[in-house]
């Protein structure tokens, strides 16, 4: 039981740090964010833009893409001069993802 206990409190402090290292690289770096997206999660496709512009706190963040385009299978698929996206983390979302990893953790014992 211990040992189940020290396992599942490493990894969820492995997954706060990796979510808090993805909230530091958007809120200080997200150019850099986004390019390694784009090199390692969509390698089919491309995402260019010319400039970004980041504003909002660490849990709502603002990007404004200007200049921005899609391109996957040689073709263009996404194509505009700005793009607004809304990054938003409620308190509610959290906490509803919180209580299901704790519910996927949890086991029924009987005696």
């Amino acid at each position: 039981m211990k040992k189940l206990l020290l396992i599942s409190t490493i990894g969820v402090c492995i997954l706060s740090w990796i979510f808090f290292l993805l909230l530091s690289f958007l809120a200080f770096s997200p150019w850099s964010l986004i390019k390694t997206i784009d090199h390692y999660a969509l390698p089919s496709y491309t995402i260019e833009f010319s400039k970004i512009h980041s504003s909002g706190n660490a849990l709502n963040r603002n990007l404004k893409f200007f200049d921005f385009l899609t391109i996957g299978s040689n073709k263009s698929s996404l194509k505009s001069e700005n793009i607004s996206m809304d990054l938003k983390n409620s308190e509610e979302v959290m906490m509803y993802r919180l209580i299901r990893i704790f519910k996927l953790l949890t086991f029924n014992y009987t005696c």
